[in-house]
């Protein structure tokens, strides 16, 4: 499996420098804010107050991600 395959999960801190800056980018006015992008970094879907376990098994499988 290439490293492409991987499922990445990165928490960022909305209060300090960086991630102020990636919440200003990706319009994140809500905490928590859940975003899925695909290997080309596209935004899939993005899930606001709680993460949906199905949604998030589902896209997986269909990124044929591990």
């Amino acid at each position: 499996m290439t490293q492409q395959n991987k499922l990445r999960i990165i928490r960022v801190n909305v209060h300090d420098t960086v991630g102020k800056l990636l919440a200003s980018e990706y319009r994140v006015t809500n905490v928590p804010s859940f975003i899925f992008f695909d290997n080309q970094s596209n935004e899939i879907w993005r899930s606001l107050g709680h993460l949906d376990y199905d949604q998030v098994v589902s896209s997986t499988d269909a990124y044929n991600l591990d």
